[in-house]
């Protein structure tokens, strides 16, 4: 059996970061050069890619389309991508700056119709679903929506 590590790479205003349990308040920064970073990824032998805009994953409007154009035009790294995703028209402009795949989340819990036909549209193979969850104090599992900024009655 053999599987495939995607190397992550989440930005937030335009530095490469990490969040605590998807709190915006508790990051560690990790550098300002996120396709540097990726290069890295590509020079050590990686295939693929994951990339994450922080900033459109809780306020919509995805802002990396230059860096994954970038990327894209490097040629060695397939781009798997997302934050923010919120239409169809979303998912078009990822696929149309490089991405090989659109990372969609919460909208799937919001407006799952939509996303159904977007699946029907762009297809299985190019549409990644990622609910994340987290348990809330009193012990039950939550779909956080928003960038992790609003938890869902799920």
């Amino acid at each position: 059996m053999s599987f495939v590590v995607y190397p992550a790479i989440d930005v937030r205003g335009g530095r490469v970061v990490r969040l605590r349990q998807g709190d915006y308040a508790q990051e560690t920064r990790y550098g300002n050069d996120p396709l540097t970073l990726a290069m890295h990824y590509a020079d050590a032998g990686s295939r693929w890619m994951h990339l994450v805009d922080l900033d459109a994953a809780r306020d919509g409007g995805y802002t990396l389309s230059p860096l994954l154009c970038e990327i894209a035009k490097d040629g060695r790294l397939a781009v798997q991508t997302g934050g923010g995703v919120r239409s169809a028209g979303d998912v078009q402009a990822l696929f149309d700056a490089g991405a090989e795949r659109v990372v969609v989340g919460s909208v799937a819990i919001r407006d799952p119709d939509s996303v159904c036909i977007w699946l029907q549209r762009f297809g299985t193979e190019r549409l990644v679903l990622a609910l994340d969850a987290r348990r809330d104090d009193g012990g039950t599992w939550r779909l956080p929506l928003r960038g992790w900024t609003q938890p869902s009655g799920a």
